[in-house]
């Protein structure tokens, strides 16, 4: 029952988790080119496209070092790093842990409702 519970809930959850993935895609792509063009030609992590795609995917889990885009654009690496933490940090991980709680809500609920019914 659980492992039904689980399942519906990513089920249901991946209806609404689909479109963010989409939209942060975007952003992703969006702050790989920005990235690149603002640092790569003094950062390695950045120095090409795909290596400036795999620095932002890692660096939700591993971070970005800081120091490295510092030196390579002193003017726009504060303000670029702030808002690559809120875009790729904040906001997506909150949005995806709204979906799967309200998911999850939905399918307690309905699974409450079968039981119920099943008693009866």
């Amino acid at each position: 029952m659980r492992f039904k519970m689980l399942w519906d809930t990513l089920a249901r959850a991946m209806e609404k988790v689909l479109p963010l993935l989409l939209a942060y895609l975007i952003f992703l792509l969006g702050f790989t080119w920005s990235g690149h063009w603002l640092f790569g030609h003094r950062s390695a992590s950045f120095h090409s496209f795909s290596e400036s795609f795999m620095t932002l995917m890692l660096s939700i889990k591993e971070g970005i070092d800081y120091q490295d885009i510092l030196d390579a654009a002193p003017s726009m690496a504060t303000a670029w790093y702030s808002a690559w933490y809120v875009v790729s940090f904040l906001l997506f991980l909150s949005f995806l842990i709204t979906v799967v709680i309200s998911s999850f809500s939905w399918v307690k609920k309905q699974t409450q409702h079968h039981e119920q019914v099943e008693r009866k």
